[in-house]
């Protein structure tokens, strides 16, 4: 949905839950190991095309996994995954630096 784009004329009180790093790991959850492999790549703003060569799949299976990443998260595009990608890739980062 668009909420989780974190609309600038959103009330800060009306932000889903999912603006939260734990909340995007629970979406994250939802998710496929394949699913959230992908989720990440797009989060890099990845073709199909590249995505497919990167994970030695086909670029239908890749679209099928596309359209399951936005099921299961209840998105629109994949420009709202990859938005979603991006900031769980910040996330896992900023995680692993800390470590």
């Amino acid at each position: 949905p668009p909420h989780l784009l974190n609309p600038a004329n959103e009330d800060r009180r009306d932000k889903s839950s999912l603006e939260r790093p734990c909340d995007l790991q629970n979406a994250f959850d939802l998710l496929t190991e394949r699913q959230r492999e992908i989720l990440l790549l797009l989060g890099e703003g990845r073709s199909n095309k590249d995505i497919a060569r990167c994970l030695e799949l086909s670029e239908n299976t890749v679209k099928v996994h596309v359209s399951g990443v936005l099921r299961a998260l209840s998105l629109s595009n994949r420009t709202q995954a990859g938005v979603i990608g991006e900031k769980l890739r910040q996330i896992r980062s900023q995680n692993e630096s800390d470590e």
